[in-house]
């Protein structure tokens, strides 16, 4: 996910604590395993490369995070849109050649954005990308569901009180 993790635990003993920790940072590891647009055997970075082409079959968190999102994006109107990835890469590359890039350009990115272009199945657990070029980014999203996987785990395993910070 391309950011620092810290957990605080407050158990009965150390070694509770340890193992909370460690069930912790493992529950962070899958989410960053399944949807960082950083790795590229992400489950994210595949739909990213193939998703135009076919669908692709998801796991369950990484399903349940795009079905929230599109909730969330409705909620919003389209403020909250993980298909915002043509629109960040642009902005990047921009500030990377410090040149803003033209209205051209962004339109050109706008034209692949839009939540309501992404093509869920629940049935086989699938998602196809309608339009050549869409590219997801879940940065606004999978950090927090970390945090709540997370935290379960630490619950789960005895912990008394805690903190994760992502």
């Amino acid at each position: 996910m391309g950011t620092f993790a810290r957990a605080v635990v407050i158990a009965e003993d150390s070694n509770t604590a340890k193992k909370c920790i460690e069930t912790a940072f493992a529950e962070i590891h899958k989410v960053d395993e399944l949807m960082s647009d950083y790795k590229s055997d992400s489950e994210i970075s595949e739909v990213n490369r193939i998703g135009f082409k076919r669908a692709v079959r998801l796991s369950h968190s990484t399903y349940e995070v795009l079905q929230k999102s599109i909730e969330f994006s409705k909620l919003t109107r389209g403020a909250f849109d993980i298909t915002v990835g043509p629109l960040v890469d642009l902005f990047h590359s921009a500030e990377k050649k410090q040149v803003a890039p033209s209205k051209e350009q962004i339109a050109q990115a706008k034209s692949k954005v839009g939540f309501e272009k992404l093509k869920l199945d629940e049935q086989n657990r699938t998602v196809r990308l309608a339009v050549d070029g869409m590219r997801l980014d879940l940065g606004g999203i999978a950090k927090g569901y970390a945090v709540d996987k997370a935290v379960e785990a630490m619950q789960t395993c005895g912990a008394i009180g805690g903190m994760v910070d992502l």
